[in-house]
């Protein structure tokens, strides 16, 4: 009578082992960045409000079906808003509609509850690139090397904060409506 063969399996578990290991080490885990937004401080109470002249607040609002309002007028595109919100910041005073100082500019963001997630970030991202885009004209700069991310390691970093000043981001983002 034969003996039946069987394979040894004590040696399979080390091997299932080994290519566990194998597989974790090799294997890069994306990971989200999300927003680099920076949230204000957590205040105690309700916030304070702080009176702002409507001539320096530039309004863009963004309704349920993701149509953009740039100070109560329908834009069809993110282009048109990049262009007035440029005039708005740099007007110092010269046009009675717009800003007295880049200093004093506030950019409201306002959107529904029913704004897409695609359509908030677009109009996010221009409102920022235009400031960005200011940045890197009074540096003479391209906007690439400010977005970049070894810029702080930048021999102009430091005039780059001191422009961010003079020219400081000032975008309020207002909770949706209920």
């Amino acid at each position: 009578m034969r003996q039946k063969q069987t394979v040894n399996s004590g040696t399979m578990a080390d091997i299932a082992f080994l290519l566990l290991i194998f597989f974790m080490v090799t294997t890069t885990i994306q990971s989200e960045k999300g927003l680099s937004i920076v949230l204000p401080p957590k205040v105690e109470g309700s916030p304070p409000t702080v009176p702002i002249n409507k001539r320096n607040k530039f309004d863009v609002s963004i309704n349920s079906e993701n149509k953009i309002l740039v100070n109560k007028e329908l834009v069809t595109n993110t282009i048109e808003i990049e262009a007035s919100l440029r005039d708005f910041i740099l007007n110092y005073g010269k046009d009675p509609n717009s800003s007295d100082a880049p200093k004093k500019a506030v950019v409201s963001l306002k959107v529904a509850r029913g704004t897409s997630y695609k359509t908030y970030i677009q109009a996010l991202n221009s409102l920022q690139r235009v400031y960005y885009g200011i940045y890197a004209e009074k540096m003479n700069l391209s906007k690439h090397v400010i977005l970049n991310e070894n810029f702080q390691s930048h021999p102009r970093y430091p005039e780059y904060l001191a422009l961010k000043k003079i020219i400081p981001m000032n975008i309020s983002i207002a909770e949706p409506a209920k």
